[in-house]
């Protein structure tokens, strides 16, 4: 009972960002840019640490994650989109397992970026599911399960190719706060590329 009340909650609430979203920054339709579908490859190092430990520097597992994602971006004007990422995500190491994600998420590519190399900004909330109940996260946490909350952290650079680009970004698995019943979490920093198609 709490989980479907947790799940309709996180419904309700995506639905409102996003509507207000595509209030505060309408689409021009006769200057509509047209979406985009990308393929997207990472590869990325498991650490023990929580997001607001990175900055004393990573303590690394025995666990590594390689991926692939098919991305859909819907511009809402010359800055923002939106748009998901279907995510199959393989874990190797210490322990093997797969991940499936399916972020939502929300693009912002700057006109004048205070870096000529970057190509803009992300977040992206949604779900993960795991084959197993990975053990780097209840060394690091006690516990945790196979279906957690996911979001992502990104920068994204240019490449010399206007079709191409790469990224660093956080993979975060997480019980949101103890919003699922059984606390676990995990976070990786990946690299990666992004090619439009």
């Amino acid at each position: 009972m709490r989980l479907s009340a947790i799940n309709l909650v996180f419904k309700r609430l995506s639905a409102i960002t996003f509507l207000n979203l595509a209030v505060c920054f309408p689409v021009q339709a006769e200057e509509a840019v047209p979406a985009t579908w990308s393929h997207v490859g990472y590869f990325g190092l498991m650490t023990e640490d929580r997001v607001e430990q990175f900055s004393d520097g990573p303590d690394w597992t025995g666990n590594q994650l390689v991926g692939y994602a098919l991305a859909y971006d819907r511009p809402l004007n010359d800055f923002w989109s939106v748009g998901f990422e279907l995510q199959a995500t393989y874990h190797f190491g210490d322990q093997s397992y797969g991940e499936f994600g399916l972020p939502i998420t929300i693009r912002y590519r700057p006109e004048n970026p205070w870096l000529r190399s970057i190509e803009g900004f992300a977040f992206g909330l949604g779900m993960s599911h795991t084959t197993k109940v990975p053990d780097v996260e209840v060394d690091t946490r006690g516990e945790s399960q196979r279906n957690l909350f996911y979001w992502l952290l990104e920068t994204e650079f240019k490449t010399k190719d206007p079709k191409t680009s790469w990224f660093v970004r956080i993979h975060h698995r997480s019980d949101a706060w103890g919003t699922l019943e059984e606390e676990g979490g995990s976070n990786a920093l990946a690299i990666g590329i992004r090619r439009d198609f």
